[in-house]
């Protein structure tokens, strides 16, 4: 009668159940005081289309003692053994459902394993209907050229190391098989090598190699730099042949920059022998010393004939020993003179270089000035130099820097940009010599940039010089006293500056704590007002340190002021300092007039 039950039972259940679904059957061992022997059939609920379980099945019995639980009874024997069969079954049902949890699991793996495979298709196909699969290879290519060069280096920073893997052309060969054949057909982007002596392996001179061939007959950059802690020889060229140095020596006719940081030594350069006379095409030359100086009586004869040669980079030492240099000096228009290390090139050195160079048109020189005399400088004119700029180092001991000399030697007709500054790390201002100055811009006429950064330049002298600097555009000047230099502008009875369109004031005091007044009625004046050739268009205050409480209130005060000439005068006028504590109506863009 049971059995009957059970099955009428199952029946009208299985009609209920979805189509897709099925009953699974489980046989379960009982015994009660009915039946000594047989089984209950515990029915599952599958699905004929994945063959889960359902988890509507009633995994937990009902408790046979439930009047015992959490309680410190003793049960009868019939409860024992009611419990025990309770047991049995959860046991049972553990066994199923750890079953069914491993069922479920490898289901759920097989259907990430689908989702990975579909999410595949999807991204290949997708790939065939993008835009940039459009692009023709010639645009590809230019869009490689704006990428990066190479990785930036500790060791000469300027010079990329394209041979990196992780950036420059390298990497575009390993995105896809599609930028690999546009990046290898792409000769521009393999022509920058740079070569780190003597730590050189056998696969450079591969890495070399190939570069050479997919440059195919482009102009060459190079670049060769001396590691640290270098042995004292370095291996000759003509004993390895396939030494990356004899492969790019052998391309010199193809170099058009070439960049050198080497010890001024014969051993170190005897590998270039072969560059000498096969250089038609150097057009820039960057010789910097890493240790040592150059010997008097050696004279580097390897740049000799190199015809379009147009810009030559030295430092200190090679500036010293600048006249024992075979280089063509009538065809170079741009000369520098950079720091090599702590240590800077005399002025002297300096100067008799840049009358080596007669068709000169700019010149970038640093150099030092503490040295007790000056030699008399010759008188020099340089009739093609448009562009000066001096920076002078003082920081051994306090001495006369000389200017006085080289500008009463110094004739520049067609300059156009001068660019003066001191870094003085002594505690005594070096003097200036005004008077030769005064008469080197009376001789400059066509000055249109004029930019001093002398501490030792009186309010006085800056008058002084300013009435003499009649056609200058763009000022900028580095004073301890703005307000008196910009209130005597203002006062002149005559037009000081008449042809100034920008205008950048730097406050070098120790603790600024006023604001130039003085800028509000220039602004006023020679903004759109003003009658005279050109009118006032940026105005810059620039404080070097931060600025005290005092000068914020100011700033304050002054705000609507400030702001109705900026926008009357439709004129630029922006404050930079160090610590930003102004209020929110100066921090406009510069399109509107105003930043600070």
């Amino acid at each position: 009668m049971l059995l009957g039950h059970s099955l009428q039972h199952l029946a009208c259940h299985v009609a209920s159940l979805p189509p897709s679904y099925r009953i699974i059957y489980h046989r379960l061992p009982f015994s009660s005081k009915s039946f000594e022997y047989g089984t209950i059939l515990m029915e599952r609920v599958m699905c004929y289309q994945c063959t889960l379980a359902s988890t509507e099945t009633d995994w937990i019995p009902p408790s046979p003692v439930p009047e015992i639980l959490a309680s410190n009874a003793i049960p009868s024997p019939d409860q024992i053994q009611a419990v025990q069969e309770s047991l049995s079954t959860a046991q049972t049902n553990l066994s199923l459902l750890d079953q069914e949890i491993s069922e479920t699991e490898a289901h759920l793996s097989s259907l990430n394993q689908t989702r990975d495979a579909l999410q595949a298709y999807t991204t290949e196909h997708l790939a065939l209907v993008a835009p940039c699969r459009r692009l023709p290879p010639e645009l590809w290519a230019e869009i490689f050229m704006h990428c990066s060069k190479g990785l930036k280096r500790t060791l000469a920073p300027t010079i990329r190391d394209t041979f990196d893997p992780k950036s420059g052309p390298l990497l575009l060969t390993h995105v896809c098989s599609w930028w690999r054949v546009i990046a290898i057909s792409t000769p521009a982007l393999w022509t920058s090598i740079r070569l780190v002596l003597p730590a050189l392996q056998p696969s450079h001179a591969n890495l070399v190699n190939m570069w050479i061939e997919r440059s195919c007959t482009l102009p060459l950059t190079v670049a060769f730099i001396e590691a640290k802690n270098v042995p004292a020889l370095y291996p000759l060229v003509h004993k390895l042949e396939r030494h990356p140095l004899s492969l790019l020596a052998e391309q010199s006719n193809r170099w058009v920059d070439a960049f050198f940081m080497l010890p001024p030594y014969d051993f170190a350069w005897q590998a270039f022998l072969p560059i000498r006379n096969n250089l038609s095409q150097l057009r820039s030359l960057s010789i910097k010393t890493v240790r040592g100086s150059w010997p008097v009586g050696m004279a580097i004869n390897l740049f000799e004939f190199a015809p379009k040669l147009s810009s030559l980079a030295l430092d200190h030492a090679g500036a010293a020993a600048i006249k024992f240099w075979n280089v063509p000096f009538l065809s170079l228009m741009f000369f520098e003179v950079h720091q090599g290390g702590e240590s800077t090139a005399s002025f002297e050195s300096c100067f008799l270089a840049m009358r080596l160079m007669p068709n000169l048109k700019e010149c970038i020189i640093r150099c030092n000035s503490s040295f007790a005399s000056w030699p008399v400088l010759p008188d020099t004119t340089l009739s093609q130099l448009t562009c000066l700029h001096i920076t002078l180092e003082q920081s051994i001991f306090p001495a006369p820097v000389g200017l006085g000399g080289m500008f009463g030697a110094l004739s520049l007709p067609s300059l156009s940009r001068l660019d003066l500054r001191l870094k003085n790390t002594l505690t005594v201002e070096p003097p200036w010599d005004h008077e030769p100055f005064v008469e080197f811009l009376r001789r400059s006429p066509s000055i249109r940039k004029l930019t001093l950064n002398y501490s030792s330049i009186s309010s006085v002298e800056f008058e002084d010089i300013l009435r003499e600097a009649s056609g200058v555009k763009h000022l900028s000047i580095y004073t301890n006293a703005p307000d008196q230099i910009l209130t005597w502008v203002v006062n002149a009875t005559e037009p000081i500056l008449p042809k100034l369109r920008t205008i950048k004031v730097v406050d070098t005091s120790a603790n600024p704590s006023a604001f130039p007044e003085s800028f509000f009625p220039l602004l006023s004046i020679r903004g759109s007002n003003y009658e005279g050739p050109a009118r006032l268009k940026s105005a810059t205050l620039h404080y070097r340190k931060a600025v005290d409480e005092q000068l914020r209130n100011r700033l304050l005060r002054a705000a609507n002021e400030f702001l109705d000439i900026v926008s009357q005068h439709n004129l630029r006028f922006r404050i930079e300092q160090p610590n930003d504590i102004y209020d929110s109506r100066f921090h406009q863009k510069p399109d509107n007039g105003v930043s600070i």
